[in-house]
């Protein structure tokens, strides 16, 4: 177990350095408004048949875990954004994101950059994050 500061970029590095999972124990003290990446998997009733699957049987523990983060931020009372992209590339951003009607089906060969995720939910947050937040 490591512990630190989350605002302190040296912290987290040291946190994440060697490590293939990460558990947060952040508080939502003061928090007004968040934002979650889950998954498409999680709308299990959109998915084409193919990326039902497919979801099911490589992310099954994956999808159950985000369900259930998903039900206990909806329990408190704080004003959130869920955000389901569709299957993740390491692509540039391309200015490409946009909300999805609900009644899209979503397939395993729907993809999005994490650029252009990140990009999108930066862009919902009421403060803009420090310019050291931003890559290209």
């Amino acid at each position: 177990m490591v512990s630190g500061q989350a605002t302190d970029a040296g912290d987290v590095a040291r946190a994440m350095a060697g490590v293939d999972a990460v558990i947060s124990t952040l508080g939502a003290t003061g928090v007004t408004r968040f934002l979650e990446l889950s998954s498409f998997a999680v709308l299990r009733e959109r998915l084409s048949g193919p990326a039902k699957l497919m979801s099911s049987t490589a992310m099954g523990a994956i999808v159950k875990d985000k369900a259930a983060a998903e039900n206990a931020l909806r329990a408190i009372d704080l004003d959130y954004t869920l955000v389901h992209s569709v299957r993740l590339t390491n692509g540039p951003a391309t200015g490409a994101a946009k909300p999805l009607p609900e009644s899209a089906i979503l397939r395993m060969r729907d993809t999005i950059s994490r650029a252009d995720v990140a990009t999108w939910m930066l862009s919902r947050s009421p403060t803009p994050p420090p310019a050291a937040a931003h890559s290209s």
